[in-house]
């Protein structure tokens, strides 16, 4: 929901952009500006929050970023500033139910609110002030030099629910958010997932972007949400072959925290096979099928097809006969080829993608019209049978092994590859 509400007085008439427009085009030369004087020294701060955030700011860097340390104004101003505020909007609205049905309210809301009821008008117009002078010091001093601030969103890692008591209070910090000041300024901000605790709960990281500036916050939160994914320092680590005859071949050790089942789940938080409503397949080009759907470029029906009779083995199955590949030789370089094409488009933008499935395409037609047999490969998994082609920013790189020169090569916090690097230079 987005626009002018001419009924709303605090609503202002700008123009609505496109918000997803910079999704995708990565973060590379954004100066950031790291707020951790937000968290870093205060009293109590867990030194795992303080850890993990410094490490997402290695890896924005990492990423093409220019990330410099900036100083707020104190955070104890913007707290007592927003907490005066709230609770005396909150109390004008509820002030009729505070006094006649107290009783519906939880204890730690009510205790919350009801204390606005001691409140003068002069202390909300200082406070209204306050606001003022807070405003401009964030939107003037810092983003005006910066295009975005990111810090942390808590100062401890989430709680598990059992660690809530049934009332007042709370744990210790867990409902210590560092939101506060952005609410007072009324700046955009987002929080995305960047990692793991120890407990092996997510932590959240902020972004701050300049007044009405959401799309700027969604690009850099794209960015993070693609690099610094839920599994960041969860998987193993790889290393080159000790067998010299086959160099393609890597070998995995696990870090024994790697998860037991990955689920597919759409961002509805249900199983996209089980969503009650699918906008992908919406027919909304014109064409015939749904435009959010992904169009495959490799691994494609008529591409399964030709492989099928030129190199299928007959196979009769009690559906009737067919031709049978071979998955690791056959069809499983039509995948890796795939997915690469997807990360290059949705990472590296589309111009990219377009210029390294042009200089794929060769190698692909070549593959197509002489296959390889079930004789020819060795190790079917481990070995691709395209070579030497080269895609931007990459040389002598097979299909599905472009080394991206924007920010693709990204070591995780350990300095390693990622460790869902199955090859060298390849992306899942």
């Amino acid at each position: 929901m987005a626009g002018y509400d001419a009924e709303d007085p605090s609503s202002v008439e700008v123009p609505v952009p496109d918000y997803t427009a910079g999704m995708g085009e990565g973060i590379e030369g954004l100066q950031l500006g790291y707020a951790r004087d937000l968290f870093a020294d205060v009293p109590g701060v867990s030194p795992e929050v303080v850890e993990l955030m410094d490490a997402s700011a290695q890896q924005l860097a990492a990423l093409g970023a220019v990330v410099e340390e900036v100083k707020l104004p104190d955070f104890e101003l913007f707290k007592a500033c927003g907490r005066l505020i709230m609770t005396a909007e909150a109390y004008a609205i509820h002030e009729d139910a505070l006094r006649e049905r107290p009783y519906d309210f939880g204890r730690y809301t009510y205790q919350r609110i009801v204390g606005a009821a001691t409140l003068s008008a002069a202390d909300l117009i200082q406070a209204f002030r306050l606001r003022q002078e807070l405003t401009v010091a964030l939107n003037r001093e810092l983003l005006g030099r910066y295009d975005a601030l990111f810090t942390t969103v808590a100062l401890a890692p989430p709680a598990h629910f059992d660690e809530f008591p049934l009332d007042w209070p709370p744990p210790s910090l867990t409902v210590a958010v560092q939101t506060v000041p952005f609410n007072v300024t009324g700046n955009p901000a987002l929080v995305v997932p960047a990692g793991f605790s120890a407990s092996g709960l997510p932590f959240g990281l902020q972004i701050v972007g300049r007044a009405f500036d959401e799309a700027g916050v969604l690009r850099i939160g794209a960015a993070i949400d693609a690099i610094l994914s839920v599994t960041e320092g969860r998987g193993g680590t790889f290393a080159d072959s000790p067998d010299p005859a086959d160099p393609l071949r890597l070998a995995y050790t696990p870090s024994g925290h790697e998860p037991a089942v990955i689920v597919p789940m759409s961002p509805s938080g249900m199983f996209t096979h089980s969503r009650a409503e699918n906008r992908k397949a919406e027919d909304s080009s014109g064409v015939g099928h749904g435009s959010l759907e992904h169009e495959p470029i490799f691994l494609t029906h008529d591409a399964v097809r030709t492989l099928r009779r030129r190199v299928g083995r007959r196979a009769v199955l009690p559906t009737g006969e067919t031709r049978q590949l071979d998955f690791g030789t056959q069809v499983f370089p039509l995948v890796v080829q795939e997915m690469a094409h997807v990360y290059q488009r949705v990472q590296l933008g589309h111009d990219f993608a377009a210029e390294a499935k042009r200089a794929t395409l060769p190698a692909y037609r070549a593959f197509l019209l002489n296959p390889p047999s079930n004789r020819d490969m060795a190790s079917p998994c481990c070995r691709h049978p395209w070579s030497g082609v080269s895609t931007p920013g990459s040389s002598k790189a097979g299909p599905g092994r472009s080394s991206a020169s924007r920010g693709s090569s990204t070591s995780n916090r350990s300095g390693r590859k990622p460790s869902t690097t199955a090859r060298r230079g390849q992306r899942p």
